[in-house]
């Protein structure tokens, strides 16, 4: 154990985001009010810092071949990359709380995070696995993943 673990935030396991809900701002639920959410890695987990060395190798290459830095578009499937690696889990609700029967897997998590209808929760996404302060446990903001609701990715 580190001198520094009582700062440390936890980057071996996932936790619980809350779905927020596009038009009202408050967490989608179903109809018996249980919380729609995406179970998530932190990007300083390993497998946040394997796809974080991944691309970093794939940018160095890009410049000593003397192709141009990259554009939005770069970003953008940099990013959804990078969720797909953190996902591990969800439970998901429509926007009128209707469970969305489609189960986990990295397939589909790659499907969820690359339709650019789900931008807004793509982006609620980035910014939770991006703040530390998501992954101190006893945080009253997320919930450990429940092993129940979630399916590590082999190699994650």
């Amino acid at each position: 154990m580190s001198k520094f673990s009582a700062l440390a935030s936890n980057t071996a396991d996932a936790f619980n985001m809350q779905v927020i809900s596009p038009l009202t701002d408050v967490a989608l639920t179903d109809k018996n009010g249980k919380e729609a959410y995406v179970s998530l890695l932190s990007v300083d987990s390993e497998a946040g810092r394997k796809i974080d060395r991944a691309q970093s190798v794939a940018q160095m290459r890009k410049l000593r071949s003397g192709r141009n830095l990259e554009n939005d578009e770069d970003f953008t499937d940099k990013q959804i990359e990078a969720l797909v690696a953190l996902t591990v889990g969800w439970y998901l609700v429509d926007l009128e709380g209707n469970p969305i029967d489609v189960e986990f897997s990295e397939a589909n998590a790659r499907e969820l995070w690359n339709d650019r209808g789900m931008a807004w929760l793509r982006k609620q996404a980035w910014v939770f696995v991006n703040t530390a302060g998501n992954f101190i446990k006893g945080s009253s903001r997320i919930s450990a993943a429940s092993p129940s609701t979630t399916l590590r990715i082999a190699g994650a």
